[in-house]
């Protein structure tokens, strides 16, 4: 169903058309609010955090392609020959985007408004948004070298299964590693919520 939904309205139709709705509510709430605007921050955030996954994703893939091309080209089924690093990015592009947004969301939907919470400022926010590239990079790195030496794997129809196996492992490490930073992120976040709450009632009782 999706490989259908994909075909006839693929990424590169949906991310313009993406951008262009987010742009064009950015340009409304911003002639309401000025620089005042929340949601042209929120916006930016969320175009930070998906630009940010798309950076280290092709940066990974890159490396990995190196390691095993089979990985790719049987695994993702991306064409050899001449381009074949470009379409790597791309599928980097396409399996990474989407993982940003969904850390950026979370951070925001943990920095929202609720009741008297004080809600922690863009630059912090931007801080702990660093956390699951930063997760990411280091769990791939572990599952990477948990899996080098790996000589006892075979996969059927893949010359060298060895290498295939430990990009597979490294991508899932990037994973795991990504879902760990993004929830370590949260956690933090709402922390530094509550204890900026912590400060703002002892600051205030201080005047009463």
């Amino acid at each position: 169903m999706f490989e259908a939904f994909d075909y006839y309205f693929p990424l590169k139709i949906r991310f313009p058309l993406g951008i262009l709705a987010f742009i064009i509510l950015a340009i409304i709430d911003f002639k309401k609010f000025g620089w005042k605007s929340e949601r042209l921050r929120e916006y930016s955030f969320l175009f930070f955090c998906a630009l940010l996954a798309i950076f280290y994703a092709v940066i990974n893939d890159m490396i990995t392609s190196s390691i095993s091309e089979e990985y790719f080209i049987k695994g993702k089924g991306i064409l050899s020959g001449p381009g074949f690093k470009w379409r790597v990015a791309w599928i980097a592009v396409k399996g990474s985007y989407w993982v940003g947004l969904l850390s950026g969301v979370a951070l925001l939907i943990a920095n929202n408004k609720y009741k008297n919470f004080p809600r922690v400022s863009m630059v912090k926010l931007l801080q702990y948004s660093v956390l699951p590239v930063l997760f990411a990079i280091f769990t791939s790195v572990i599952f990477y070298f948990l899996n080098i030496n790996e000589s006892n794997v075979v996969l059927y129809g893949v010359d060298n299964a060895a290498a295939f196996n430990t990009v597979m492992e490294t991508h899932r490490g990037a994973y795991i590693g990504g879902l760990i930073g993004t929830v370590l992120a949260v956690v933090l976040l709402i922390k530094s919520r509550f204890k900026l709450k912590g400060l703002l009632n002892i600051s205030t009782s201080l005047f009463v």
